[in-house]
Parts: C-alpha cells; structure tokens; sequence
C-alpha cells in the first residue's frame, strides 16, 4: 500500500521485505522460536478520481518464492487486496507555504492470504553428532531419510490508521497504528529413520527412528505501528518503511512505486 502519497490515478511498486519474529521462551531449552525471512513482492493499485471517488484507493499485492537448505526445500506464496479510505483529506496548500502539507488521515482494510511449507529433501538429513563420555569423545553422524513436512497457512484482515506529512515536497514521513486479525492453521508431520555410523566409517552402530505430528493455531489479533520515509522524485517514490508487532515482530521493508 502506499501511505506517504496523495495518488489520483493508478499505481504500481515493488519492495523487498525483511521480517523476524520470536517469542518471550526463544533462550529456553534451545527452542527454535525465532526466525528471520526475506521475500518480494509486486503491488499495483488505483484511486478513484477519475471516477469521482477521490477518497477511495484499492490495491493488489502478491509474490512467490521458492528455496532451499543443504537439507530441506519449500516455497511461500502470499496474495492480498486492499481497500483505502482518505477520512480526512490531505491540507490545501494552494495560495500559502507548501514547505509542510498534512497528508489527512487514511484507514487501510483488505485481506491477505499467506502460505508456506518446508519438506525434507530426497537425499535425507544428515545430522554431525559429538558424543562425550568416559573421557572421550566420538564423532557420529545420524543420516534421516523418511517424510518431514510443516506447512502454515493463514489469511490475515488489517485494520490501519495513517497519517503523515510532505516536507518541501521532496520528502514524505507517515507513521500510523493497526491490528492483525488472523485465522490459521500449522501443522507438522515427520517420520524419519536413519543410522549413527561413526566419522568417515559405514559400519551402524545403531537406529534412530522419528514419528512426530502436531498442529497449532495462528495467533487472534496483534497489535502493531509502523513509521516510513518517502523521497517523491515527480512520480517516482523511493521509500522504506518499519513495522513493529506486539507478538513480537517486526519489519523492514524498501521499494520504489510510481505513483500517477
């Protein structure tokens, strides 16, 4: 979406995005619960002017990507729409000073569908192993072959109020609050067996066998802000924007629009 501008036509943008998450627990027993992801993403939109709405603006937004590790492969898919509302129109400044012009007060509403999966590879996953005991220490390696799937799917519907200014024309900041409210769905399927043979031999010293499976709900609501900067060089717009989650979560995100 875009918040630093006053469109009156159509528009159209990308922007590479860079999230993390965690939790309060991420420190206890080593669970993995934080990450790091990168994606991105095409956007195109339209204001109503033409068509004597003025106030309204929608967009559509969505990308795909695949990749993989040494062990592991998956892809995320993301598609939304979003609809714009200008409460409170942006200040006139004709006749007066232009070094400073409000941009009004926006709410932003849509919809969002997310989905991504990770899969065990064909060739398995090998794991290196040091175990210590009796004063020694023996190197193993523990190779799983079998079925590893997590697959998470969630739609999302936003709800943000924006606000912002125009410096000099050459330079937007627009800040603005919103919630999240998601319905979703986790699930994890794993069935993995494999062989520990010591470092560099073939010979088993014994079988590790894996079955596990489990599900988990998307988090209801979240509450967030977010802050960006916009350079406006005629009708390109190169910005960068910050999320923050109270999941916790946050954001950065960079692009170009041109913006009509």
């Amino acid at each position: 979406m875009d918040y630093g501008s006053t469109p009156e036509g159509f528009m159209a943008g990308i922007a590479a995005n860079v999230a993390a998450a965690g939790s309060d627990d991420v420190f206890e027993d080593g669970r993995p619960t934080a990450g790091l992801a990168a994606n991105l993403a095409l956007m195109v939109g339209f204001n109503g002017k033409k068509l004597d709405l003025p106030k309204w603006s929608v967009y559509l937004n969505g990308f795909y990507r695949s990749g993989s590790t040494d062990d592991l492969e998956g892809n995320i898919t993301s598609a939304g729409a979003h609809i714009q509302y200008r409460i409170i129109d942006a200040a006139d400044t004709k006749g007066g000073s232009k070094a400073v012009q409000w941009l009004g007060l926006n709410l932003t509403s849509g919809i969002e569908f997310t989905r991504w999966s990770l899969n065990t590879k064909p060739n398995g996953i090998p794991t290196d192993l040091d175990i210590v005991g009796a004063g020694n220490t023996a190197s193993l390696v523990l190779s799983s072959i079998g079925n590893f799937d997590l697959t998470s799917t969630a739609t999302t519907i936003p709800l943000e109020a924006t606000t912002g200014f125009r410096i000099a024309v050459l330079m937007s900041v627009y800040f603005g609050v919103g919630t999240d409210i998601s319905v979703g769905k986790s699930t994890l399927d794993a069935d993995l067996s494999g062989q520990f043979v010591a470092e560099g031999q073939s010979q088993s010293l014994g079988t590790v066998n894996l079955a596990a499976d489990g599900e988990g709900d998307a988090s209801p609501a979240a509450l967030r802000g977010l802050v960006g900067v916009q350079a406006n060089i005629t009708a390109l717009k190169i910005f960068a924007q910050a999320n923050l989650s109270a999941t916790p979560a946050a954001s950065i995100a960079f692009g170009v629009r041109f913006v009509l």
